[in-house]
């Protein structure tokens, strides 16, 4: 008979191997526990500065091109001003040829005088109540400047006489010799229909009687030291209507 003895089972070696497993596996799992959570609080954490740091840039960013446009307007503004521009008005005066800065005409005082009555029937095609305009010479009476406008225009009569005896004293003014008698003072004679003037010649300015050119008249008469016009030419202007 077998002495008793202790039962059949896992030896006691492999009980305390067992046990020491399982403490070293509890161990290593609460190791990695804690490794992957400190793992994902670096990831939370390293996400969020990148989330912080990509607002910062594109805040940067927003303030960059805000500023860039700001002084891209303001560069605008101070370069390019706005430009105004005039409205056209219906009763602005007709362009008229500029006679005082170059004289291109002849020297002839009676082809001055054509000169003149010539550009001025050519600027009065300009006028848009002006028909026609002739300028004619006459054996007796000088020259004659024949305006015609329309009857219902008639109410600027007065309008494009003005712009006539402008241009009869700019013509003059420009031209080498030509002057207007009495210039200063009442130049121009009014008539039923249009007015008259004198255009005299004054070849030597420097001997010249002023008193007589710009006034009209010399209180000296022929007892005058100066000299006095030699040649004279009538200007008749006339207004008509239309057919």
């Amino acid at each position: 008979m077998q002495p008793a003895g202790r039962p059949s089972s896992v030896p006691p070696c492999v009980r305390l191997c067992s046990g020491r497993c399982l403490h070293l596996k509890q161990k290593l799992e609460e190791e990695n526990a804690q490794q992957d959570s400190i793992l994902r609080s670096f990831a939370s954490a390293s996400t969020e500065d990148e989330l912080s740091t990509e607002a910062d840039t594109s805040k940067g960013e927003e303030d960059v091109s805000t500023e860039s446009g700001t002084n891209e307007e303001e560069l605008r503004l101070d370069h390019d001003p706005p430009v105004q521009h005039s409205h056209l008005s219906s009763t602005a005066c007709p362009w008229t040829p500029s006679l005082v800065s170059a004289w291109n005409g002849p020297n002839n005082f009676l082809s001055q005088v054509e000169h003149i009555m010539g550009t001025m029937a050519k600027a009065l095609y300009c006028h848009p109540t002006v028909v026609s305009a002739e300028a004619s010479r006459a054996a007796r009476y000088g020259w004659s400047l024949f305006v015609r406008m329309r009857s219902d225009d008639l109410h600027r009569r007065e309008v494009v006489l003005t712009q006539v005896k402008e241009g009869i004293v700019t013509g003059a003014a420009a031209s080498q010799t030509v002057y207007v008698l009495g210039y200063k003072a009442r130049p121009f004679a009014t008539s039923p229909v249009g007015f008259a003037a004198q255009l005299v010649e004054v070849p030597s300015p420097n001997e010249a009687c002023w008193g007589l050119l710009e006034r009209g008249c010399c209180n000296f008469g022929p007892a005058c030291a100066w000299q006095h016009p030699r040649r004279q030419v009538t200007v008749n202007v006339m207004v008509l209507v239309a057919n």
